[in-house]
């Protein structure tokens, strides 16, 4: 969330953050999360709307723009 508000507070309105990643995404201690869990924390931290695009295999790009 600290990365997620950094990016909102940086951001010019109308900016947007991209995320290119696989669609489950895993740190650590194997902790997986969605691109839905994603975009919820992406409007938690002030970021209004999403979208994804697919890229190749399963490799997306999640979209959040303040």
């Amino acid at each position: 969330m600290h990365l997620l508000r950094a990016a909102h507070a940086a951001l010019a309105p109308g900016g947007a953050l991209i995320v290119i990643e696989s669609l489950m995404i895993e740190f650590g201690d194997a902790f997986n999360f969605t691109v839905g869990d994603l975009f919820g924390w992406c409007r938690d931290a002030g970021l209004r709307k999403t979208e994804v695009i697919a890229l190749a295999g399963a490799v997306s790009a999640g979209i959040a723009y303040k």
